[in-house]
């Protein structure tokens, strides 16, 4: 799992630091967290490697570096994106984004289901990401 890690947080930080406008890396982000949720190979995978963190150390140690750099650089391009955001507020938002990512590639069959709710279902997601990073359902407060 670290090289999949490592090869994301690369990803994002590369995208970052090239001038891509910021926008469009948050767009990049979303998208590929609705994929990794519909690749049954990739959500097999961070199971369970979720799963090992509760008794192996090492595991958990990597989750908690992952998860800390990932808040981290998240919270840097939500600050790029919209600029109204303070640090706490762009690391609580953030911690949110990668809660809803995550929710997505734990949800049993996201991605996979024929059920009726889920039609249209990645354009609700890219709208709510989009809503919360510009203030709208989260609130900005300024520092």
């Amino acid at each position: 799992m670290e090289p999949e890690i490592d090869a994301y947080l690369d990803e994002v930080k590369r995208k970052l630091d090239c001038g891509v406008p910021p926008q469009e890396v948050l767009d990049a982000i979303v998208k590929r967290s609705l994929r990794d949720a519909k690749d049954i190979e990739y959500t097999a995978l961070l199971r369970h490697f979720f799963s090992f963190a509760s008794t192996d150390p090492e595991c958990a140690e990597l989750i908690d570096e992952w998860y800390c750099t990932l808040t981290h650089e998240f919270a840097k391009l939500i600050r790029a994106v919209n600029p109204k955001f303070g640090t706490a507020d762009s690391m609580h938002v953030a911690a949110l984004l990668i809660a809803m990512a995550d929710g997505l590639a734990m949800h049993p069959g996201a991605g996979h289901s024929k059920h009726a709710h889920t039609r249209e279902f990645d354009e609700r997601y890219i709208s709510t990401v989009n809503c919360i990073v510009q203030g709208g359902a989260f609130g900005v407060r300024e520092e």
